[in-house]
């Protein structure tokens, strides 16, 4: 099922709309004084189809709920160039394929949310302050996740958490390769 997934996303993606995402993730580093690296040297279809599969992954199921997507972060609890390059491919994704009745929360509440409790420059988000943060910008579920560095390759782990009930209702995860993939799980953003 993951690969006819990823074959279908494949199929569908727009090379530019991907472009804008990568120039605004790029943009939102580069205020922070990122290195950055050159997204050009990818092969997309290298990540295109896994992360949009991982989204599809997420909406699976789901019906009549508002979502919110936060931090994806290093397990070292840090965030880092890919942790916001998966967060914001993982937002365009949900954004693009849900359904009529879900609603995905605008990435701008979330942040200042984050920053008046001064967890961006931490990153820490667990599962209680995600469900706090959730309540406070009107979700009823909020997707969090974690990027593991092993050697060459990112495996992305995703859940997503009830903020009624605090519990985790589902996971998601994928991996992508490659030696860029691994320099920008290194570049951290404070």
């Amino acid at each position: 099922n993951i690969a006819k997934a990823i074959t279908q996303a494949l199929n569908n993606i727009s090379y530019e709309d991907l472009l804008m995402t990568i120039e605004r993730s790029s943009g939102a580093a580069a205020a922070t004084g990122a290195t950055l690296v050159d997204y050009s040297k990818i092969n997309q279809s290298d990540y295109e189809g896994v992360l949009k599969a991982l989204a599809q992954d997420v909406l699976s199921g789901r019906n009549g709920i508002n979502l919110a997507v936060l931090d994806i972060i290093n397990v070292d609890n840090r965030k880092s160039v890919l942790g916001t390059f998966v967060e914001e491919e993982l937002y365009t994704n949900l954004v693009r394929s849900k359904p009529a009745d879900i609603t995905i929360i605008e990435r701008s509440q979330i942040n200042q949310i984050m920053q008046e409790w001064d967890l961006g420059s931490s990153g820490i988000v667990n599962n209680d302050t995600a469900v706090q943060i959730g309540q406070l910008v009107g979700a009823n579920a909020v997707v969090l996740g974690s990027i593991t560095k092993i050697g060459e390759t990112a495996r992305i782990n995703i859940r997503i958490v009830d903020v009624e009930t605090a519990r985790v209702e589902s996971t998601a995860s994928a991996t992508l390769s490659g030696a860029d993939f691994a320099e920008m799980y290194d570049q951290y953003i404070n």
